[in-house]
């Protein structure tokens, strides 16, 4: 994408253009991003990684883990323009009707919200992010029927750049999203007398905020999976204090854990010291320092337990609130959460595929 006889001319007008993006004098007077990439076929894998590279530059100069995050946050902002993806997905009506008309009205919406909203305690993947007392569920249901009414083409009652950054610090990824999507669905095919195409024309639209929901998440974890890379792993076993302060650290999260009424029943029984000797050491080893764990491995080890997403969900919730209590900024953390997740597929084995053979 950028031959040695246009390089030069590439850079100088890609110069211009962050001046303006990034706040200065508006002086691009290029083609429009979609005209100038059209022809390239990139996609969102180049796109990611000349995110990447640009903050691998900023770095390299010296620069803030924070700026650096803005400035991806602000370059992702052009990344619909760049792709030729619509930002925002217009449905044309048919037979004179919007979409919101097609579903049926207010009163069917605001059933497709709530059974949405039932849905997801209902879904392992994604309960942890719903399981609210009365009053939150309740919010979260009346904004979730703001955003459907006003994207499929009723009153617009919800703001959708407040999406980003209310969802920046939630660890969201497509996994979660496309659950999401599938409890809509679910929900959407218990109305009655629905035209086929009401579905997926829906799925167009929700598709279009999905940047906006999870680039938070993407964006923190590579620039933790970079920092950790870069001062090496061993570097979060110096601070957390080495072979003590993992121990420590591990004690916390056992009393934590056993006043977790959403998880306890895991942290229970005769064995429960010989597991816990046996989480220490392999958090020293996963931390960066000398392991000694010489146990089974965590497929095995979790084979019969009844674990799912939300329970492991609810673990790492008390993992980082004893980082947290330890004096571990925001930032620290997800350096240790990018270690824990990459446990996930391990940990969950057999969940992962029991539910395929359901």
């Amino acid at each position: 994408f950028f031959p040695a006889d246009s390089i030069q001319f590439i850079k100088e007008a890609t110069i211009v253009f962050f001046v303006e993006l990034f706040g200065g004098p508006p002086e691009y007077e290029g083609r429009d991003l979609t005209d100038i990439h059209e022809p390239l076929g990139i996609t969102d894998y180049h796109f990611d990684a000349f995110l990447s590279n640009m903050s691998r530059a900023l770095l390299s100069q010296g620069h803030e883990d924070s700026l650096v995050d803005e400035v991806i946050i602000t370059l992702d902002s052009v990344r619909n323009a760049v792709l030729d993806r619509q930002s925002e997905i217009v449905i044309e009506p048919r037979n004179g009707l919007n979409l919101l008309e097609r579903i049926g009205g207010d009163s069917n919406l605001e059933a497709v919200a709530e059974g949405m909203f039932q849905y997801f305690t209902e879904d392992s993947r994604i309960k942890f992010h719903f399981d609210k007392n009365k009053a939150k569920e309740r919010s979260i249901t009346t904004k979730l029927y703001q955003f459907l009414s006003g994207a499929f083409g009723g009153l617009v009652q919800y703001d959708q750049d407040n999406l980003k950054p209310i969802h920046y610090d939630m660890n969201i990824s497509d996994y979660h999203f496309d659950a999401v999507l599938e409890c809509f669905v679910k929900s959407a095919e218990e109305l009655e007398e629905m035209d086929e195409d009401v579905i997926p024309d829906s799925l167009r639209i929700l598709n279009s905020v999905r940047s906006e929901i999870i680039t938070g998440s993407r964006v923190r974890m590579d620039a933790a999976e970079r920092r950790n890379n870069e001062d090496g792993v061993d570097e979060l076993f110096r601070r957390i204090g080495k072979v003590q302060g993992v121990e420590k650290f591990v004690d916390q999260l056992y009393e934590c854990v056993e006043r977790d009424k959403r998880i306890h029943m895991f942290f229970e029984g005769a064995k429960l010291q010989a597991i816990k000797k046996a989480q220490t050491d392999y958090f020293i080893g996963l931390f960066g320092g000398p392991s000694e764990y010489k146990g089974r491995s965590l497929e095995e080890v979790h084979e019969i337990v009844a674990m799912t997403d939300y329970h492991l969900d609810c673990f790492f919730l008390n993992i980082q609130k004893c980082l947290r209590s330890i004096g571990f900024n925001n930032e620290t953390i997800d350096q240790f959460v990018v270690l824990l997740e990459k446990l996930r597929p391990q940990i969950l084995h057999h969940h992962y595929k029991r539910m395929r053979m359901e």
